[in-house]
């Protein structure tokens, strides 16, 4: 979970992402760690980490996790290839 954490803000930052969107990708899984994760991770992982973190961060930083995994949701239904570039757990 670390690696991907620091894969995808490295990510965000070499795409030229401002430093909102580097914290939000570095943070965006770790409702993970909240909630039952049980074998795939916690399916509402998503919301358990905005909630968790909106007292202390931006929405610019909560927005962006809340939504990642509808934005994953919409990438599969509308960019064939997608789903093949995820892990077992994502799909």
């Amino acid at each position: 979970m670390l690696e991907h954490a620091l894969q995808t803000a490295h990510g965000i930052q070499q795409a030229g992402g401002d430093d909102d969107l580097v914290v939000a990708a570095l943070l965006h899984d770790v409702g993970h760690l909240i909630g039952n994760a049980g074998s795939y991770g916690y399916v509402d992982h998503a919301t358990a980490a905005a909630r968790w973190l909106g007292p202390w961060l931006a929405n610019s930083v909560v927005a962006p996790i809340r939504l990642h995994v509808d934005a994953k949701r919409h990438m599969v239904g509308s960019t064939p290839d997608y789903r093949e570039q995820l892990s077992q757990a994502s799909v």
